[in-house]
């Protein structure tokens, strides 16, 4: 029998080799920068799919089973999964891949069908539905499961602790403009290419709260008034995250903040009769202030 010919070799363009180091990460920083391009294009469409469900009467949307296929374009269940991949990713600051990447790591997941991991997410599921649809607290459940004993427990959860973040004359006054409720939850956005004198005086013009050292994930320090770095105040939070950690800025930087209340001659001094919401004296907030989580966005070429 005849052999059949071998196809003749085409060089496919798109597949690049990188030579040493330096072209391999000059490789990898490209296909990071094309990953966070089509998710931010994934995210603009799945906001314009999602503003005209909004838009429909609640009689014409009627739920339809899908058989997921990640192979399939026409069904954009990969939209789906990559979309909101990239949301998760974002969120916990987790490198982004591409949608090709993403349908690679999707055919090499096992299902898991009668597993406490399966329990669980069908769990987390109901519970996600009640907070689209704007329950109150009442309506949501916490659950203990054991799949080897056949134990199943489900309670009411309790309601995020608060404290607010303020003066005690503003929190005493009820000034809203010049507190804040502080959770776990909480986090303080601003948005903007900032620089360090921009996040002082932020903290300073809303709650009279003066910051002395602000720092990013993994504790690393941008600034510090007490080293004298006064050179670093008109310098942008994003080139100091570059300069500083060593690494490209995310677009969503996590900043903490520590600091204390500015000096108020007129402040009262007298807390013997102050107590939180809980009845608790509270003669020693001032060593523990509830100073919230901070969050800086912004985008190149701002």
């Amino acid at each position: 029998s005849k052999i059949p010919e071998l196809p003749e070799f085409q060089v496919d363009d798109s597949v690049q080799v990188p030579e040493n180091d330096e072209q391999a990460k000059a490789i990898e920083k490209e296909r990071q920068k094309r990953a966070e391009d089509e998710a931010s294009g994934s995210e603009d469409r799945s906001a314009s799919e999602l503003a005209k469900l909004r838009a429909l009467p609640s009689s014409v949307v009627v739920p339809v089973v899908q058989s997921f296929e990640k192979d399939d374009d026409e069904n954009c269940h990969m939209d789906l999964i990559h979309s909101a991949a990239c949301i998760r990713a974002r969120s916990y600051g987790i490198p982004t891949v591409d949608k090709l990447q993403s349908k690679r790591i999707v055919g090499r997941i096992i299902p898991a069908i009668a597993t406490t991991t399966a329990a669980t997410t069908g769990l987390v599921a109901l519970e996600l539905y009640k907070l689209v649809h704007g329950h109150p607290l009442e309506r949501f459940r916490s659950s203990n499961i054991n799949l080897a004993v056949n134990s199943y427990a489900s309670f009411e959860p309790q309601a995020c602790a608060k404290r607010t973040f303020g003066r005690k004359r503003y929190i005493r006054a009820g000034r809203r403009d010049k507190t804040l409720d502080v959770s776990i939850w909480s986090m303080v956005v601003l948005e903007g290419n900032l620089t360090v004198q921009d996040v002082l005086d932020y903290f300073l013009d809303h709650f009279d709260f003066e910051v002395t050292t602000i720092a990013t994930s993994g504790d690393v320090s941008l600034y510090n008034d007490m080293f004298g770095q006064e050179d670093r105040l008109d310098q942008p939070i994003s080139e100091l995250f570059s300069s500083v950690v060593g690494e490209e800025p995310p677009e969503r930087i996590i900043l903490n903040v520590d600091g204390d209340f500015a000096d108020d001659e007129d402040e009262d001094d007298d807390d013997d009769d102050d107590v939180d919401d809980d009845g608790d004296d509270d003669d020693d907030d001032d060593d523990d202030i509830p100073i919230p989580a901070c969050q800086l966005v912004w985008r190149a070429g701002e």
